[in-house]
């Protein structure tokens, strides 16, 4: 077994130099990981130390046992006053006082080992002696003896590491992060267990070699393991990230750029290579200022320059494509550091269609605002939630007084309205909000900025769409006008109605008169018309054998004379009666009522052949008293008229005109000639002689007094000896109190 501790320790010894050689490479690509550097450090010095300890258990000397020793205690105190600082990167601590204070107390130690003469452990030099291990090996070895103050300074600055240590791995372990916790827990045990060997060893209680080197040396490869493992997961999840970032950039719909900061084109996308028109091997030969037109390459480094790594910016820019067209894009740029070089993250998206609309509610604004300040008479304002004016435009200024440069930014309260009113306008604002529904129109009294007393109509809603800043939209109207003048109105309406009850009195005195009138004509006039007439007819009865020819003429004549007088005094009073008499309106059946007129003219002219041509089912809405005495004076027209005619006809229909029903009364008799159609339905006008047709000529008046009081209207038209048609309208619906029953005389 002789030599198989020098081999072991050898083996051990290349395993550190490889573990040196490994993180010294790793740490060297990744210059901002210090951690690999510091472990690649720690693993030289182990090396070193296993080296180191394959001389001194060869030592020919106690002055070259004590040199090796020396070498030893120095790489074991420089060991020891790294591991604070690789276990505070390992396990996020800061490198702060903890590892400073630490690493002082080695370095003091190290001082003081190399100042007293045979070391820190030895007050005088020691004696050789040889020592068989358990499996046969010699090896040399220092007598037991030494300083227990240095001794147990040693071991408290050791102690003082083990529990920095032990900290870390606790801290580590409440964070989450249990695997390193554990590994470096592991690694920190087996180490502790070396220590406590070597101490027994060096008191004397264990026949050993000093175990302190493979403590350190299960330290180096347990970490070795774990950071190569670490390494290779995150290569590992780097290369997995890569292709899941390369799958995303592949089908974003944006276009994605990688560049250094030299703005030479390093990846694209392939939405890149579609705006553009070139090739991906295209684009890794050119650079940013290639397809960027907007920003000079001057402008791009500056750019650059400025930007800090985790803090992108966002640009506005022009892309020329292969083609030379060119289009506007809104640019991402981030940077970031990996293999040693700075590079830049570029996100670009076409925004032509956000121009375009952008463009256009820039016009459609523009429009708004000019139809807006030039809408006379509408004053319009734009408020947010708090009152603020938004927009004010030309009509405010004119009805208010206040310029738009004064308005703008201010509230109502703080230049027009009494802090009453403004939250009362508040109130509105927050009411249109909560229940999404416009306020008004509402009428508010107040002063503008000259002082002038005005009255505003003003409604008031929220532009929809615009939920994070809601904008309120408040129209006015000057309506100071338009109350003055109902005010007007309403002094002159009560001028008139006591007009018209005075009206309506001198009108109640004239009805009385002409009742009274009535009264005389129909009993005063009446008395001597009926004297005359029964004096004659008493002439007629009594002396007729003692009158010739000529004078019983001239007593039927007198008679004749008298009785048309008594039917003209009849008429007159029918006439008058008709606009006193109140409506009393109901459904008619019309049709009926001139079947019952007619028959009634039959009976009383038997000998007549008259053919009639009667609508079925004629209805309408009136007085039938006044009404059936309207159609009677129209269908006796018809049938007077009619009678010298061979073959008469008469005819009562409707039709319609204008999109108004018309009834009519039409006859085939001698007519009449239009150019008398004025004196139609004037009282006692005759188109026809006496002698010719008898009548008293108030018929067609008292018509067209019936229809009128209806709401119709009547007129005719005719020839002569073409007949005559009369048309008259009544209303569909029943008429209203006020038309159905006008103050009497008033007609």
């Amino acid at each position: 077994m002789e030599g198989m501790l020098q081999t072991t320790l050898a083996v051990l010894a290349g395993v550190c130099l490889y573990a040196t050689v490994h993180h010294l490479w790793v740490g060297l690509q990744q210059p901002r990981h210090a951690l690999h550097l510091l472990f690649a450090l720690m693993c030289l010095l182990v090396s070193g130390y296993a080296l180191n300890q394959i001389n001194l258990y060869h030592a020919d000397s106690p002055q070259t046992l004590v040199q090796f020793r020396r070498i030893q205690q120095t790489l074991a105190g420089l060991i020891l006053g790294l591991l604070p600082w690789f276990v505070a990167l390992y396990t996020g601590m800061r490198t702060g006082l903890p590892c400073r204070l630490l690493s002082l107390a080695f370095a003091g130690l190290i001082l003081v080992h190399w100042i007293r003469p045979y070391g820190l452990y030895y007050d005088e030099l020691p004696m050789l002696q040889q020592r068989v291990l358990p499996w046969g090996e010699t090896i040399v070895d220092l007598s037991v003896g030494g300083s227990g103050t240095a001794l147990a300074m040693a071991s408290a600055a050791v102690a003082l590491v083990l529990a920095h240590a032990v900290y870390g791995c606790v801290r580590q372990f409440r964070h989450g992060v249990r695997r390193r916790a554990v590994m470096l827990a592991i690694a920190l045990g087996l180490f502790f267990i070396s220590i406590l060997l070597s101490i027994a060893v060096n008191a004397g209680y264990l026949n050993l070699m000093h175990t302190l080197e493979f403590g350190f040396i299960a330290l180096v490869v347990l970490m070795s393991a774990t950071l190569s493992g670490e390494l290779h997961a995150s290569r590992s999840a780097l290369v997995a990230s890569e292709a899941r970032f390369r799958i995303l950039a592949e089908q974003a719909t944006d276009a994605i750029y990688l560049h250094d900061t030299q703005g030479q084109i390093v990846d694209v996308n392939q939405q890149a290579c579609r705006e553009l028109g070139y090739s991906r091997d295209e684009l890794m030969r050119m650079r940013v200022a290639d397809i960027e037109i907007a920003i000079s390459p001057a402008n791009s480094m500056a750019t650059w320059a400025t930007m800090q790594p985790g803090t992108p910016v966002t640009l506005e820019g022009r892309h020329r494509r292969k083609d030379g067209t060119m289009f506007p894009v809104e640019v991402r740029i981030g940077l970031f550091h990996a293999d040693g070089r700075d590079f830049a993250l570029a996100v670009a998206r076409d925004i032509s269609a956000r121009k375009q609309t952008e463009a256009a509610l820039r016009a459609s604004e523009e429009r708004l605002r000019a139809t807006l300040d030039n809408t006379p008479g509408v004053a319009v304002q734009w408020y947010d939630r708090d009152g603020h004016v938004l927009y004010w435009n030309k009509a405010s200024e004119q009805l208010y007084g206040v310029p738009a440069a004064q308005a703008m930014g201010k509230t109502l309260r703080d230049f027009l309205y009494t802090p009453e009113q403004f939250s009362g306008f508040l109130d509105a604002i927050a009411g249109i909000e909560q229940q999404g529904m416009p306020y008004g129109p509402a009428e508010i009294n107040m002063q503008n900025r000259q002082g002038e007393k005005i009255c505003v109509i003003y409604t008031l809603f929220q532009i929809p769409g615009n939920v994070n800043e809601p904008i309120f939209v408040c129209m006015d109207v000057d309506i100071s006008e338009r109350k003055r003048a109902e005010a007007e109105l309403q002094l002159h309406r009560e001028h008139l109605e006591e007009l018209v009850r005075a009206r309506t009195d001198a009108m109640d005195i004239a009805n009385r008169e002409l009742e009274a009138f009535n009264y005389s004509v129909s009993h005063d006039l009446r008395s001597p018309l009926r004297a005359v007439d029964g004096f004659a007819l008493a002439l007629t009865e009594d002396y007729a054998g003692k009158l010739d020819a000529t004078g019983q003429d001239y007593l039927q004549r007198i008679r004749g004379g008298t009785q048309r007088m008594s039917a003209l005094i009849d008429a007159m009073l029918q006439l008058s009666r008709i606009g006193r008499k109140p409506l009393k309106p109901g459904s008619l059946d019309l049709s009926a009522m001139a079947h019952e007129i007619l028959a009634e003219l039959a009976v009383a002219e038997p000998a007549r052949q008259v053919a009639i041509d009667i609508t079925p089912g004629l209805g309408a809405w009136g007085d039938a008293q006044l009404l059936h005495a309207a159609l009677a004076n129209l269908l006796g027209n018809a049938w007077k008229y009619s009678a010298k005619t061979p073959h008469a006809k008469i005819t009562f229909g409707l039709l319609q005109q204008d999109g108004q029903t018309v009834y009519f009364v039409r006859d085939n008799g001698v007519g009449f000639d239009m150019v008398h159609a004025g004196k139609l339905f004037g009282a006692f006008q005759r188109l026809h002689h006496r002698a010719e047709f008898e009548g008293t000529g108030i018929g067609l008046a008292t018509v067209q007094r019936i229809i009128h009081r209806h709401g119709g209207r009547i007129w005719a038209e005719a020839a002569p000896g073409q007949g005559a048609i009369f048309h008259f309208t009544l209303p569909v619906q029943p008429p209203d109190a006020a038309s159905a029953n006008p103050p009497p005389g008033l007609l």
